[in-house]
């Protein structure tokens, strides 16, 4: 657009007058607004209708005992929901603390366990038994083999005597 006629600048021109003043000339319309007639004012509605209006209006007691009442109720659901709510969260709490002691307890024990291992001396107990005491090694004859079925655990059904066995099996 660079090439433009005399004919087409000019009407620019025209159609962008400069208006002076921060206002933007006001044009009237070109039509007239249709008008209503004056309406009647509105009557003022009859007594009747007023007490009828009152009288739906107010709340009724039993709606309000019913209101008094279901806000009763959710407030006591509400505070036992923080009741159970802050028991849960102390438990919780409690659990963890009583988790941190176990673990302590299970670590000391065994280091205490593993110092009592370190601190027997099996040849110095054998050594003992054998010299101070008296005791020897068991002779074959002395032996007796048994197979247990039921795994590692024995159950006893009369008292052991003290000869010794009560009846021996042998190889």
């Amino acid at each position: 657009m660079a090439y433009q006629t005399n004919k087409n600048r000019n009407t620019r021109q025209q159609s962008r007058a400069y208006v002076y003043g921060n206002l933007a000339p006001v044009r009237e319309p070109s039509f007239e607004p249709v008008r209503r007639e004056e309406q009647e004012p509105r009557r003022a509605p009859s007594r009747k209708t007023r007490q009828n209006r009152r009288r739906e209006s107010r709340i009724s007691g039993s709606y309000v005992f019913f209101l008094v009442l279901a806000s009763v109720i959710a407030m006591v659901i509400c505070v036992n929901f923080i009741k159970i709510h802050a028991e849960v969260t102390a438990s919780s709490k409690n659990i963890t603390k009583m988790q941190s002691q176990l673990s302590e307890l299970k670590e000391m024990n065994n280091s205490k366990e593993g110092a009592i291992m370190d601190s027997i001396n099996l040849d110095q107990v054998r050594d003992r038994a054998i010299n101070e005491m008296g005791m020897t090694y068991a002779a074959d004859n002395q032996i007796v083999h048994y197979a247990n079925p039921s795994g590692d655990y024995i159950r006893q059904v009369e008292q052991i005597p003290k000869e010794g066995m009560l009846a021996y099996a042998g190889n």
